[in-house]
C-alpha cells in the first residue's frame, strides 16, 4: 500500500513538473500556439495559477481589472521629476477605469521621483520598479503601474506610450511633447488618452481601425495630432465598451 501511495504521488510530481514545463515553453511560444490558443486565457484568469505558468504577458491581467477576484483598483503613478501627469488628468484616468471595469478606482502617488532622462530598455524598466514600485495587486485591490519616463526606445521615436508586463503602463514625454509641439493645449488630453490606450491593452482589448475610437492602431505612433484638446480622444467608443462589457 505504502508503494501504491508513493507512486501515484510520484507520478503527480512528474505529471505537475510536465505540465510546468509545457506551460512555461508554451506560453513563451508563438501567441497562436495550442497553449496561447487554448489554455492560457483560462489559466491566467486565476491569479495563482498565472504565477505559476509565468503568464506576465500585456492582457494576462485582464481578468484581475474585470473579473471578481478584486473590488478595487489602484493606479500608482511613478514618474520623473517635474513630470506628474496634472492631477486633472489622473483623476479623470481613474473615472474612466472606474466605468469600464466597474470597480472603485483611485490614484496613489509614490513617495519619490525618478532621476532619469534617457530612453530605457525593458530591462531598465524592470529596475525602475524594483526600486519604485509600492503597490502589488494582493487582498481585494488590482494594481495598475503606470510609470512616466522620458524618451521612448531609440528605434521608435515616435511612441507615446506602451505596456510592459501584465499590469504596466508607461508613457514617454518627450514623444508627447514633441507630438503635441503644434498645440500644446492637447499634451493633457493626449497623455490620458495614451494612458488609457494602454490600459485598454491590459484589458485584452487588440487595436482597431475603427475612426474615433481609442484603440486605433494609429494612436500610439505615427498618426496626425489633433489641433483643439477637445478633438482627443479621450474615451473608449462604443463599439470598444461593447468589447470590454463581453470580456467581463
Amino acid at each position: 500500500m505504502k508503494r501504491f501511495v508513493a507512486g501515484l504521488i510520484l507520478i503527480g510530481i512528474i505529471g505537475a513538473c510536465a505540465s510546468l514545463l509545457f506551460g512555461r515553453l508554451g506560453a513563451a511560444g508563438d501567441e497562436n500556439n495550442f497553449f496561447n490558443s487554448h489554455y492560457r486565457a483560462r489559466l491566467a484568469a486565476q491569479p495563482l495559477l498565472r504565477k505559476f505558468f509565468g503568464l506576465h504577458e500585456t492582457g494576462d491581467a485582464k481578468s484581475d481589472y474585470l473579473g471578481p477576484h478584486y473590488q478595487n483598483i489602484i493606479v500608482e503613478v511613478d514618474s520623473l521629476s517635474g513630470a506628474n501627469p496634472a492631477p486633472t488628468i489622473l483623476s479623470q484616468l481613474a473615472d474612466r477605469i472606474k466605468e469600464v471595469t466597474g470597480k472603485d478606482a483611485s490614484i496613489y502617488f509614490s513617495d519619490g521621483d525618478i532621476a532619469l532622462d534617457q530612453s530605457v530598455s525593458p530591462t531598465d524598466v524592470d529596475r525602475i520598479a524594483a526600486g519604485y514600485r509600492n503597490k502589488w495587486t494582493e487582498g481585494n485591490t488590482a494594481v495598475v503601474y503606470l510609470l512616466v519616463l522620458d524618451a521612448p526606445p531609440a528605434d521608435d521615436p515616435t511612441l507615446l506610450g506602451e505596456t510592459h508586463h501584465e499590469d504596466e503602463i508607461i508613457l514617454f514625454t518627450k514623444a508627447l511633447r514633441d507630438f503635441t509641439a503644434g498645440s500644446s493645449s492637447t499634451y493633457d488630453n493626449y497623455e490620458l488618452s495614451t494612458a488609457l490606450h494602454e490600459f485598454g491593452h491590459l484589458l485584452g482589448l487588440p487595436h482597431n481601425e475603427r475612426p474615433g475610437c481609442l484603440m486605433n492602431s494609429h494612436a500610439e505612433a505615427d498618426h496626425v495630432p489633433q489641433y483643439y484638446a477637445g478633438d482627443v480622444v479621450t474615451d473608449f467608443c462604443p463599439y470598444e465598451k461593447q468589447l470590454i462589457t463581453a470580456g467581463k
